[in-house]
């Protein structure tokens, strides 16, 4: 008699005869391997177990053999992705349910990106593994790693079918992450589709009841009562976010439902000065209709004006001197008391101090100084008394005073910000220590 032959494969063969059997769904060889003590947690050269490669192949039957004979549910592949990840980012929602009766985590954070299976659903439009998600009780206010909520991914990949359904299942919609951004703010910053799609007109859309017309992402949210105001950590508003991208119809939505155009970051940028900055004339001239301040300046000085002339950006720098633009730089002048002088822009909290002296450091002649203030309630001191004097106070609204010297002591730009009592002393006492005032235009 012939010598009985003995089939003894190596594990790595073993191995990729069951991720085989896996993609074909063959039962058969499925249990002969198991027979044979088969590694259910051998993974092929990406890391993938044959759970995983189940999931990502939307084979339900297979992946509730395989867990009914122990295998890891929640391991992951060399991506950190587990089965219920990949099941959640190829949106099959047969794989996503059998899972999820299998006690997979519903909420548990993909060790790669730190996100929900809910929001990595949410941000690839696969609508029926979120009710599949939500039907199981996964939460709407589950938060990624990084803060972020559902809500936020779909709106920031203009989801706009998800965007409706998850605030039909009462999404908060003006939840924040870590740093203050809503989801309407995610929605304004999302990629704009490329030209040859359309651009920002071609971006997804959909019906609502009762409502005229598809709506965009922003106006379902708006529609919804976003905070159209709302501001991040760093002072960033919709309108902000927005006037940085190419979506002049996104920034006119914005101002129609009240936006403010003025509203500024910390850094003392405008909506105008974003638009001005990223050269993008329509969003300029929707701004500019809307009265935003064409000369207000950031933290360093500079104007959309200078910005749009320093860069070159032609169109937009004849958009804003059409508007009454100039492109000086501005230094706003507040102060505190003694021989100091301080510095600095209205919008920050920070001022840098000077000597009146150093503001002597120019071979002008003459200078034109002018204080602007609308305060309703502002206090002037009499022109004969120096700072610190006890009386000769005098209550009356002053709107603009301008007086030339024949020596310059600095440019005052309005100072709509600063301290009224305290811009008024020093106006003064600049006005008396450099003689300046009607002594000077007396010579």
């Amino acid at each position: 008699m012939g010598e009985q032959f003995k089939w003894n494969p190596s594990n790595e063969r073993v191995g990729q005869m069951l991720r085989q059997a896996v993609y074909m769904e063959d039962q058969v060889t499925l249990e002969h391997l198991v027979k044979q003590k088969a590694d259910l947690e051998s993974k092929d050269e990406t890391g993938a177990t044959p759970l995983q490669i189940a999931a990502s192949q939307s084979r339900p039957s297979t992946i509730s053999w395989l867990v009914s004979h122990r295998a890891d549910i929640g391991k992951v592949d060399a991506e950190g992705f587990s089965a219920l990840t990949w099941a959640c980012v190829k949106g099959h929602r047969a794989a996503v349910a059998q899972l999820l009766t299998c006690r997979a985590d519903a909420e548990a954070q993909c060790e790669a990106n730190g996100k929900i299976p809910l929001s990595l659903c949410a941000e690839r439009g696969h609508k029926e593994c979120i009710t599949e998600l939500l039907d199981r009780r996964a939460g709407l206010e589950h938060p990624n790693r990084d803060g972020t909520l559902p809500l936020m991914c779909a709106a920031h990949h203009n989801e706009t079918e998800v965007i409706a359904y998850l605030l039909s299942r009462n999404c908060i919609v003006n939840a924040t992450d870590g740093e203050g951004w809503n989801a309407l703010m995610y929605a304004v910053n999302a990629p704009v589709p490329a030209p040859s799609l359309g651009g920002e007109a071609g971006e997804k859309k959909v019906h609502l009841d009762g409502s005229v017309g598809k709506k965009h992402a922003a106006e379902l949210l708006l529609l919804h009562k976003a905070d159209i105001n709302a501001q991040s950590t760093d002072g960033l508003s919709p309108l902000l976010i927005c006037a940085g991208h190419d979506r002049p119809l996104a920034v006119r939505r914005l101002l129609e439902n009240k936006a403010e155009v003025n509203l500024c970051s910390q850094r003392g940028q405008s909506p105008l000065l974003m638009a001005s900055a990223h050269d993008l004339p329509n969003v300029v001239r929707a701004l500019i209709m809307a009265n935003a301040e064409v000369n207000h300046t950031n933290v360093k000085g500079k104007s959309s004006l200078a910005l749009a002339e320093e860069f070159k950006y032609i169109e937009v720098a004849d958009l804003l001197k059409k508007a009454g633009a100039t492109a000086m730089a501005v230094t706003h002048y507040s102060a505190n008391s003694g021989n100091g002088c301080v510095i600095g822009h209205p919008s920050t909290s920070g001022w840098h101090v000077v000597s009146m002296p150093s503001l002597l450091n120019s071979k002008a002649k003459v200078v034109r100084m002018q204080v602007d203030c609308t305060g309703p309630q502002l206090r002037w001191q009499s022109e004969r008394c120096r700072v610190g004097s006890c009386h000769s106070w005098c209550q009356r609204p002053i709107r603009k005073m301008i007086v030339v010297t024949t020596e310059i002591v600095g440019c005052f730009p309005p100072l709509h910000s600063a301290p009224l009592d305290s811009v008024c002393c020093a106006f003064w006492e600049l006005l008396w220590d450099w003689r300046c005032a009607r002594e000077a235009c007396s010579h």
